[in-house]
This record gives structure tokens, sequence and C-alpha cells, in this order.
């Protein structure tokens, strides 16, 4: 087979290799965070769970009710955050023109 080489910043300057670093180190960042929000969640639910066994009393709701509580807030924690592959407006080439146009209109006058 025909190995092609060439430099992932010739296709597109996202592939280029300090792009797919920067992409990498922000999902490990994103990964830490959520495994973090999880062990949270852990000692939260075993604190609810410790003062949920001290309460009985008459009125006290069915057990479920916190548990699924508790279940649609770790889904909810764990759901990816979508990532948004434009650019920050002020970042663009046609923004920079745009202020670089202002700039020498201030000039003048």
């Amino acid at each position: 087979m025909n190995k092609i080489c060439f430099k992932g910043s010739q296709v597109d300057r996202k592939y280029s290799f300090t792009g797919l670093q920067k992409i990498f180190d922000l999902q490990q960042k994103q990964v830490l965070m959520q495994e973090q929000k999880l062990q949270q969640l852990v000692a939260l639910k075993e604190r609810w769970e410790k003062v949920d066994s001290r309460q009985t009393t008459p009125t006290q709701q069915s057990k479920d009710s916190p548990e699924k509580e508790l279940s649609k807030i770790i889904k909810g924690l764990l759901r990816p955050e979508p990532m948004s592959d434009s650019m920050p407006k002020e970042l663009t080439q046609s923004e920079e023109l745009k202020r670089k146009k202002k700039k020498k209109l201030r000039i003048r006058h």
C-alpha cells in the first residue's frame, strides 16, 4: 500500500498538532470535571441516605422519590456539554478587517 504523509495543518488549521493537542486537553479536562462531579454526587447521596435513614416520620414520602431525583441530577451532570466548532466572532478575519477599517477612519478625522 502507498503511504502518504502530510501535515495536518496543510489540510486545515484545526488539524494542526497544536490544534489537536488543545482539543485533547479540553476533552481530558471535561472528563476530569465529570469524574469530580460524580464523586461529589456519590458523597451527597451517601449523606442523603444517612439523613434519610435517621428520619422515620409517618408523613414521609416513598424512598424512591429522592433516588429518582438524584438519578436525574446525575444524568444531567454527566451529559457532555455541546462544543461549538466555530470561533468567537471577535477572532474571525472579517471582524479584524472591520476593526482595522474603523481604526483607519478614526485616524483620518
